[in-house]
Parts: structure tokens; C-alpha cells; sequence
């Protein structure tokens, strides 16, 4: 029985786009699985408590976007002169990552 290749993006050898569908679960993953003393410090009345407790969620999150299967890239800035420029875009300035 011969092995059929079908796309499919959820085939492990094959680099592809997170549709937003999954990062959403991502995140909802990493952020239900924060420590508790995270969560409840983003509760807290003290100012400097709720920031390292947001800067550490925010750490925990990128944790789970960027990993050793998974990361985030994007465009060089194109047209730039000074501080001028547009994004580039996938397919049009930069070639598509995924193709």
C-alpha cells in the first residue's frame, strides 16, 4: 500500500500558517495554565504587583507562541527611509515563508 501525499496543515513535516482559530486557543491555553499566584497578582490593588504579574503572563503567553516548534516572523520594513515605511507583505515583498 503506496503512501498518498494530501496537504493538510496539520502534517508535522510540513512548515505552515496558524490559522487565528488555534492561536486564540494558544493563548487561552497559556493564560489558563499561568501559575495561580500570577493570576491572582493581576488582582492585586498594588500597582507594581499587577505589573510584574502582567509582564510574567505576558512572558508565559510568548512562551507558548514561540517555542522550540513554533515561532512568529514577520515582514522586513520596505521603503524606509528615516523613519518612514510600510510593512512588507507576505507573497508581494518578502517571499511567502509557507510556499
Amino acid at each position: 500500500m503506496a503512501i498518498q501525499y494530501v496537504p493538510n496543515m496539520f502534517y508535522v513535516w510540513q512548515m505552515h500558517r496558524i490559522d487565528n482559530e488555534y492561536l486564540e486557543t494558544m493563548i487561552a491555553v497559556a493564560i489558563k495554565t499561568a501559575p495561580k499566584t500570577v493570576k491572582q497578582g493581576m488582582r492585586s490593588s498594588l500597582p507594581a504587583v499587577r505589573d510584574e504579574a502582567v509582564s510574567h503572563i505576558a512572558k508565559h503567553i510568548v512562551g507558548h507562541l514561540s517555542n522550540a516548534s513554533t515561532m512568529v516572523i514577520k515582514t522586513e520594513i520596505v521603503g524606509a527611509i528615516g523613519c518612514s515605511g510600510r510593512p512588507g507583505v507576505w507573497g508581494l515583498d518578502e517571499p511567502n515563508p509557507t510556499a
